[in-house]
């Protein structure tokens, strides 16, 4: 290695290479070539993201994002939309873990939230949301809302609310990820068995 680092104290909670940018929005190490960890990547944020281009780099964060005809995303505007992509990370006091695709020439980019915690915005107005709900869609621009038709939501579903809102619009954490119903197989939805045989 061109630069070797070593704490040779085993009682040290000091790390034995420390980097660090004034400006937390710019990289404070560059490696060119392999990297190789003989050990645990310990990353302190949330979720795992990757760069998609949107139609307004304004669309607050939080908001469901389904794909445009154009390509680029865009906030969802209906109920159990098959189009949709994730949620924009970075809003209450989760920030994404690792953004993949992440292209520094183009600015017209926002990181989604593929798999892992977000804070999302939602409609209770259209149903109460309990913990363990799956979400999906909803005609509200940019909001999930709790799916009730097992039939629609394959395929639709974006995660599950870890926090409940009963009424109203709002921001609540959700485990985001888009394979809840993606399986060929009996599903047990709200207390009902559905056999997805169209999908093999």
């Amino acid at each position: 290695a061109a630069i070797a680092a070593y704490q040779m104290n085993p009682e040290s909670n000091s790390a034995a290479f420390y980097a660090e940018h004034a400006n937390p929005n710019k990289a404070a190490a560059v490696f060119k070539g392999n990297v190789h960890v003989h050990g645990d990547i310990l990353l302190l944020n949330a979720d795992i993201a990757e760069d998609f281009t949107v139609a307004d780099f304004e669309t607050e964060i939080g908001s469901v994002m389904i794909f445009g005809e154009a390509g680029a995303l865009i906030p969802c505007n209906r109920d159990y939309d098959k189009k949709v992509v994730g949620v924009i990370s970075g809003a209450g006091n989760y920030k994404p873990g690792i953004v993949l695709d992440k292209q520094k020439d183009l600015t017209n980019r926002l990181p989604i939230a593929l798999m892992g915690k977000v804070y999302c915005k939602v409609d209770a107005d259209i149903c109460p949301i309990e913990i363990g709900d799956l979400l999906t869609t909803s005609s509200t621009t940019g909001s999930a809302m709790k799916a009730l038709d097992p039939y629609k939501s394959f395929g639709t579903i974006i995660g599950k609310a870890l926090m409940p809102l009963n009424s109203g619009k709002g921001l609540i954490p959700i485990l985001v990820n888009l394979a809840w119903t993606n399986y060929k197989t009996i599903k047990l939805f709200y207390g009902k068995a559905i056999y997805y045989n169209n999908y093999r």
